[in-house]
């Protein structure tokens, strides 16, 4: 992070160059590097088409605006996660309501997929068992070993994927993940990825930070309290 020169005509600026973030505020430029919160705070600045600058932006919104950049298989999971839920999170929707109407079938795997997972991991650990039992008897050829090897790995591969998708659909404490788990996540998550953002950029302008410390609220909706007052380029 790089304090630099006071610019000549006033303009505030808050836009991404590679790596960096270039800010011009008050007269100010200094460049703070490139995180998810910085996205977020850039969002927020910048309104979205549903939401002007000043205007709160639900965290699904504010979420997606930092996953449609990402090409991980992650990010294209919860990104498609995320699209089907905000239909069902439409304006108005109470989601104690929605929650008892649909008897837990809201969480991220319902029990049939449930079922399903756990009776093939069972197979999955027999089908181990027997490539052991295999792989112990001496004098197996090579190529043939080299097969069972290939099998056994795959196998622990598939495992270990279907252990990771029951562990999404479940809390810590063992119940089924519902869309309200999941929109908690993402508040916690994104409350902070702008904390942290903020005090990297207050580490290269003290004046800034505090300014949009106290701009910026979180919670199920995000905003930037000055957005109708202050204009930026971003």
């Amino acid at each position: 992070m790089v304090q630099a020169d006071v610019v000549s005509q006033v303009k505030n600026i808050f836009r991404r160059r590679g790596n960096v973030w270039e800010i011009v505020w008050r007269g100010d430029r200094f460049y703070v590097e490139h995180t998810d919160g910085m996205t977020y705070l850039h969002a927020l600045i910048r309104g979205t088409d549903d939401a002007p600058p000043g205007t709160p932006i639900p965290i699904m919104l504010l979420r997606r605006t930092v996953l449609i950049g990402k090409t991980s298989a992650a990010a294209k999971e919860e990104l498609n996660i995320i699209e089907t839920l905000q239909d069902e999170l439409s304006e108005g929707v109470n989601l104690d309501l929605l929650d008892a109407e649909r008897d837990n079938t809201d969480s991220m795997m319902d029990d049939k997929s449930d079922y399903d997972i756990r009776r093939r991991r069972k197979r999955i650990g027999s089908e181990i068992v027997e490539l052991n039992a295999k792989l112990a008897v001496n004098n197996i050829p090579d190529p043939l070993r080299k097969v069972y090897d290939k099998q056994q790995d795959a196998l622990k591969a598939e495992d270990d994927f279907l252990r990771s998708e029951l562990g999404k659909s479940k809390t810590r404490f063992g119940r089924k993940r519902k869309i309200r788990d999941h929109r908690e996540t993402i508040r916690i998550a994104i409350k902070q990825a702008i904390n942290r953002a903020i005090r990297n950029i207050a580490a290269a302008s003290p004046k800034f930070g505090e300014y949009i410390r106290n701009q910026i609220h979180t919670g199920m909706q995000c905003g930037y309290r000055d957005g109708p007052n202050t204009p930026w380029e971003t």
